[in-house]
């Protein structure tokens, strides 16, 4: 089977399950365990916000959206164009329900579809990509068509190669048909150098890395 199938697959199965993360009414237990093995999902998640905050209502795309977190977010904050894209339709759906329960679905819409085969109908002041070159095997593509749609500055993030809690995450991912992949910093700069992002800087989150590449 494709490997990119089966991400989507993964995600299809599990889209309830891997949005539960973000649910503020759960188990104590799940609490403890996000605390442990899911901290950096929290961190990204702020530092994206206060990097797209920097810029006064630009227009935003969220790619690999899932159910839209981060575009309700930046929704609720005043901006008023994000355009999320995911590939997968239960994804899409909660993405959907979630910005009109939030009472700001006027001012994000999301498509289901592959990020590279879309056509989009302009460029973007931001792009947002967090958690989403984890399952890529070769992101050359897909940080070319972002740096091609970027005004301003793309904000994603890369799961380090060399974490503890990244190789328990291979052997759960692995267990669950779901390919993942992992960089280290020089890898990450080589391919952002060659998807022609000169100006970046790149911070260190403990399981991810958190890029911010000026166009």
């Amino acid at each position: 089977m494709d490997e990119i199938v089966k991400v989507r697959n993964y995600f299809q199965r599990r889209a309830a399950k891997f949005d539960s993360y973000y649910f503020k009414d759960k188990p104590r237990l799940w609490q403890i365990l996000d605390y442990l093995f899911r901290q950096s999902m929290h961190q990204r998640f702020v530092r994206t916000i206060e990097e797209v905050a920097k810029l006064k209502n630009p227009t935003v795309l969220d790619v690999g959206c899932g159910a839209g977190r981060y575009s309700v977010a930046l929704a609720r904050m005043g901006i008023t164009s994000i355009l999320g894209v995911d590939f997968s339709q239960p994804m899409i759906s909660r993405a959907r329900k979630i910005a009109q329960s939030s009472g700001v679905d006027k001012n994000c819409g999301f498509i289901c579809g592959d990020f590279l085969e879309h056509q989009f109908m302009g460029m973007f002041d931001v792009i947002i990509a967090t958690g989403f070159f984890d399952y890529l095997k070769d992101p050359r593509a897909h940080l070319s068509k972002i740096r091609y749609l970027t005004l301003k500055k793309a904000i994603m993030t890369f799961p380090s190669r060399w974490h503890l809690r990244n190789l328990i995450r291979k052997i759960r991912l692995t267990f669950l048909h779901c390919p993942v992949y992992f960089y280290d910093r020089s890898q990450i700069e080589k391919l952002l150098k060659q998807a022609n992002f000169e100006d970046f800087r790149i911070e260190n989150l403990g399981r991810d890395y958190f890029v911010v590449a000026n166009a």
